[in-house]
């Protein structure tokens, strides 16, 4: 019996030390098989992707910080012989612009990950019509890459079907919950809008991850309090921070 216990104290110490709940799906584990991570590591070498915009950079952050996790590789963003090209359907050139009935089935917040066959090396193309598509195009990419997927005949187009896709918190204003739920309030609002917290990052990337596009910050009791100017500040801030991931206040 104490053999057996041992033994599930050290599977359940292994097990616990290899997943960090906090990063839910977004683990990023090292791909071991190292033809899979060759494969991996051909098609992300070289990304090309406009980073003008707050979501463009968001998907910059997010590709390095799973390339790295993954594949021990920092990818080179460039416009050179790109690999993996990440790209809104407008700015295509023209012999890589999809068939226009793969376009016309994407929404706003659809997208479209297909493989390029090439004599030499093939080529990744996620493309949408809005950065949020391509945002939610990325992370469905990065999703195939820690399944451990074939990516030489990828072949996949996507759209919500639902318009709006929300959170509905039951917070209130000193940071209770309504009827008990979950302990303290992820908002501080005392301390908004002058301090936005990581875990509010953390929130917004996560609910993007698999397309949430929404939040309600307080419960529907809300205090009117919320409608005050200064109160309106905070909820602005956090709607700020929110924005590039596609998700409204």
């Amino acid at each position: 019996m104490k053999k057996l216990i041992l033994g599930l104290l050290v599977f359940v110490s292994s097990y616990g030390s290899a997943q960090d709940g906090y990063k839910l799906w977004l683990q990023y584990k090292t791909v071991d098989d190292a033809k899979l991570r060759q494969h991996y590591s051909e098609l992300n070498e070289a990304i090309s992707l406009d980073t003008t915009s707050s979501t463009g950079k968001v998907i910059q952050k997010e590709l390095k910080l799973a390339m790295q996790g993954m594949l021990s590789q920092k990818p080179q963003f460039s416009e050179e012989n790109p690999t993996l090209l990440i790209r809104k359907v407008a700015d295509l050139p023209k012999n890589l612009k999809p068939k226009q009935n793969l376009i016309d089935s994407i929404n706003d917040e659809g997208f479209s990950i297909q493989t390029i066959p090439s004599k030499s090396t093939a080529k990744i193309l996620i493309t949408a019509k809005t950065d949020q598509g391509l945002l939610y195009g990325v992370f469905t990419y990065l999703k195939q890459l820690q399944l451990h997927k074939d990516l030489t005949e990828l072949s996949i187009t996507d759209s919500p079907k639902i318009k709006k896709r929300l959170l509905n918190h039951w917070d209130n204003l000193d940071r209770t919950i309504e009827r008990g739920y979950a302990g303290f309030s992820i908002w501080d609002w005392h301390l908004l809008p002058n301090l936005i917290k990581q875990e509010y990052i953390d929130y917004a990337r996560a609910n993007a991850s698999i397309g949430i596009n929404g939040t309600v910050l307080t419960n529907v009791n809300a205090s009117a309090y919320i409608l005050q100017k200064n109160y309106l500040e905070k909820v602005k801030a956090l709607a700020d921070a929110f924005r590039p991931y596609g998700i409204q206040v």
